[in-house]
């Protein structure tokens, strides 16, 4: 039986706003419909219609079929159960995922402990894991758009491929497929995104408010990099070790000459050596100084030399060192710098004035990312070095949030960057 009093004394702990991760048994491969009666539904005004079937990732191709064919939406106005199923350590994490939803954290756990004790309590356990850095509406935005809400949203579409450089139709048409891959790569990213903190945040910052914006705008992230056709084309079988970019380099573009040269936002490296995608990065200028895409790659060519202390301390400059470098080790060495290909993560290029002020409007309905007052305070009272107003901060932080979540879709066992992101709003690799 599961200790009901420990979980309310969780939540209240915790607070309203948490990342919650239910593990549960499955052995046997039977996933669970859970269903919560009426009359222990949360409080009134809250929006629990919209049912999503299981996924079962361990399951074959033909099994996860047959089990979705099975799963169809629960009749009712509640199912607390998600489809983001992601295989850890031999373990099954279901992250909840609610779809236009904004219910208290006290109202879930009461809603699983009745749940679980009265029905399931053989065979479910509930772990809870809080993170202020997820919200605990995980699969919208705190304007209620889910990623697949926006991928059918035909001017926003239409604003994301103008205004964002990535590989985009210049005509998007999101199919039905694309809609459903963007939801489960919201799950996927805020799974990661936990994960992340934990490795590469320091205790003290890991309730940062800029993790928080971040989170927010995962649903954002995902459609961005679904629209762009970046995303692997089944994230069915994903976990938190695969790598979710897709394989062939011809959905990204190269930076090799012309335009994309002054690109800024974020980067991707690519190792031909082993074909696989091993860096993010992050490069914003301002309007008085010319650092782009093309600038940050000549220094990362520099310090890929190993001429200073920090360069040789850095996993990603040992790891691809230059092949005039004199100083490497073959131990930590995975290739050559020069044997790295250089792509466009997602990027803009600030001479299109139209464009970058559709990144940084605040309006749902003229922009593309989520800027809620809260964090437009803050981000005015940041010093970001070298610039002054709040427009180009808001650059800055588009820079940090598009080389996150591309990190946050490295296999971590190819990753070769130790930095946490948003620097310049505090957080520091350690």
């Amino acid at each position: 039986m599961i200790p009901k009093t420990k979980l309310n004394k969780a939540a209240a702990e915790a607070g309203t706003s948490s990342l919650i991760k239910v593990a549960y048994d499955c052995r046997d491969r039977r996933c669970l419909k859970l269903k919560v009666p009426r009359s222990q539904a949360p409080a009134a005004g809250v929006n629990m219609t919209r049912a999503l079937p299981l996924v079962l990732a361990t399951a074959s191709p033909g099994r996860r079929g047959a089990l979705l064919s099975r799963m169809s939406p629960i009749n009712g106005p509640v199912n607390i159960i998600s489809k983001f199923l992601n295989v850890f350590s031999g373990s099954m994490h279901l992250i909840s995922k609610f779809v236009n939803l904004s219910v208290s954290f006290r109202h879930f756990i009461s809603m699983l402990a009745n749940l679980a004790n009265k029905h399931y309590s053989s065979q479910l356990k509930i772990k809870v894991t809080c993170n202020g850095a997820c919200p605990g509406s995980l699969s919208t935005d705190d304007d209620g758009r889910s990623a697949s809400a926006l991928l059918g949203d035909q001017s926003w579409c239409a604003r994301a491929a103008s205004a964002v450089i990535g590989h985009f139709n210049p005509q998007p048409i999101p199919t039905d497929a694309d809609q459903d891959r963007a939801d489960v790569l919201t799950g996927l990213l805020c799974s990661r995104l936990s994960m992340h903190i934990e490795r590469k945040v320091e205790e003290s910052k890991q309730q940062h408010w800029c993790l928080e914006w971040a989170a927010s705008n995962l649903p954002v992230m995902a459609a961005l990099i679904v629209l762009a056709g970046h995303a692997k084309k089944d994230l069915s079988c994903a976990n938190l070790k695969t790598s979710l970019l897709a394989v062939e380099t011809m959905h990204f573009m190269e930076v090799t000459e012309g335009d994309l040269r002054q690109v800024e936002g974020s980067y991707l490296y690519y190792s031909t050596v082993d074909g696989l995608w091993i860096r993010s990065g992050k490069v914003v200028g301002s309007s008085t100084s010319n650092r782009c895409i093309w600038m940050r790659h000549k220094e990362h060519r520099v310090s890929a030399m190993l001429m200073t202390s920090n360069d040789i301390e850095s996993l990603f400059y040992t790891s691809y060192p230059s092949n005039a470098a004199a100083n490497t080790s073959d131990i930590l060495r995975r290739g050559y710098f020069e044997d790295l290909r250089l792509f466009v993560a997602l990027g803009f290029l600030r001479t299109n004035a139209a464009d970058v002020d559709m990144l940084v409007a605040t309006s749902a309905a003229d922009g593309i990312l989520f800027w809620p007052a809260v964090s437009i305070t803050r981000i005015d009272k940041t010093n970001f070095r070298g610039v002054a107003n709040l427009k180009e901060k808001q650059l800055h932080m588009v820079g940090y949030l598009f080389e996150l979540c591309y990190d946050l879709m490295l296999s971590p066992n190819d990753n070769v960057s130790q930095s946490p992101g948003f620097e310049a709003c505090g957080l520091k690799t350690f």
